[in-house]
């Protein structure tokens, strides 16, 4: 498989992942996420993964990827950067840890 492939599938698999997450599907979204994808799609992967296992109700998993995901640089488009620090919020309010909650909300709106 050349690199163009390995790229088109890796596309494939978020965007397949990505439907089943919106149609109530985690556990089926997690299996298009297993493997290995290009690097460039690392972070959304990881966040998909993530969301997935909140999906199940494994929100202390769900929050620690979260935190790997803040932990790296936002970059020019915020966007995601700021899509994981409300999901890891929603998390920790979940996981009754609302002090918590609230320092990444103040920290997703600096």
């Amino acid at each position: 498989m050349n690199r163009n492939e390995k790229t088109a599938r890796g596309v494939w698999r978020l965007e397949s992942a990505k439907e089943l997450l919106d149609a109530g599907e985690p556990a089926e979204a997690l299996a298009f996420l297993a493997g290995r994808v290009p690097a460039v799609f690392r972070p959304e992967r990881d966040f998909l993964i993530a969301e997935a296992l909140r999906g199940r109700g494994f929100l202390a998993r769900a929050a620690s990827r979260h935190r790997r995901l803040l932990k790296r640089p936002a970059g020019k488009d915020r966007g995601p950067w700021l899509e994981s620090c409300l999901a890891l919020a929603a998390c920790l309010r979940s996981l009754g840890e609302t002090d918590e909650a609230r320092r990444v909300l103040a920290r997703g709106l600096q």
